[in-house]
């Protein structure tokens, strides 16, 4: 079963983790929140994220497209089923019920 992780956050940062996780074959949820939700307009418009395969004529490693699982702007709905949940932005710990209910990922460091 592949593993079932949430982004929280739908920034470059975000976006970026969304895209590498389905790319190692992670069922992705990607919450944005509202007023700050346009990349999952476009996700959904498109059915997942797609990679540029070059920058200023500077070609990228990791061009492509991969299917994001589902998008949400409801963050109940993005930490409900997921196995992991993961920050991306030190913004976003606002919520103390997140610590005491999620293992939670900050950068590459576990916060219980």
């Amino acid at each position: 079963m592949a593993p079932q992780v949430s982004i929280i956050g739908s920034g470059n940062a975000g976006l970026t983790a969304a895209y590498h996780f389905s790319l190692q074959g992670a069922n992705v949820c990607l919450f944005g929140a509202k007023g700050f939700d346009q990349p999952l307009a476009d996700i959904e418009a498109r059915g997942g994220i797609e990679a540029l395969s070059s920058f200023n004529d500077v070609p990228l490693t990791y061009a492509g497209f991969q299917k994001i699982d589902k998008v949400t702007r409801e963050l109940k709905e993005a930490i409900a089923t997921q196995i992991y949940l993961f920050y991306l932005s030190h913004r976003s710990l606002k919520s103390r019920c997140l610590l005491r209910c999620c293992r939670i990922y900050v950068m590459d460091k576990l916060s219980c």
